[in-house]
């Protein structure tokens, strides 16, 4: 049920904990939730410059920093290398989505060093997909879509950048954080 490199939740805990939202959401409608994909840019090339050691170390320092603003009851998952969801349960949908990202890009701001203190700090990069849980999604599968298909868009836009499903419609809005 947990991820072996971060120790964060693994799929089959995320896709539990996004069923449950969802069915919540369309028992209670104003039980709000969001889904964050997040790439983490620049993992891959400090593995081929510094080894793959420093990788799995950086996507552990990634993780700790997004667990800086996941709540109880939030949920926190590698889904692949380096790519991230963040399921924010009991939120006020895009709103806190947005503010969570923003504040995710903040944080991605400051470089990552190396614990060790053999090779010099890393810069990484974000881009960010936000769905606002929507009673009309009809499952899982097609959140988890819906929040990847925005952050490839936020991806091509460059570094740091966020987009969203606009509510009501599978419309992808981007934007810089701020």
């Amino acid at each position: 049920l947990y991820d072996p490199l971060t120790g964060q939740a693994g799929h089959v805990l995320l896709r539990e904990r996004l069923t449950h939202m969802l069915d919540r959401l369309r028992r209670y409608r104003n039980d709000a939730f969001a889904l964050l994909r997040v790439r983490v840019r620049g993992i891959g090339d400090a593995g081929r410059k510094y080894g793959y050691a420093r990788a799995d170390a950086l996507r552990i320092q990634a993780t700790e920093r997004m667990a800086r603003f996941a709540r109880e009851g939030d949920t926190l998952t590698r889904i692949r290398g380096s790519e991230f969801a963040l399921a924010l349960e009991h939120a006020a949908g895009l709103e806190d989505g947005r503010l969570v990202a923003s504040r995710i890009v903040d944080a991605f701001s400051e470089s990552f060093p190396d614990e060790e203190g053999s090779d010099p700090a890393v810069k990484l990069n974000v881009a960010i997909g936000i769905l606002a849980g929507d009673p009309d999604i009809p499952d899982v599968d097609a959140l988890m879509v819906l929040a990847e298909e925005a952050m490839d868009a936020a991806d091509r836009c460059g570094f740091d950048h966020v987009a969203w499903v606009s509510p009501g419609t599978e419309d992808v809005v981007t934007a810089p954080p701020r």
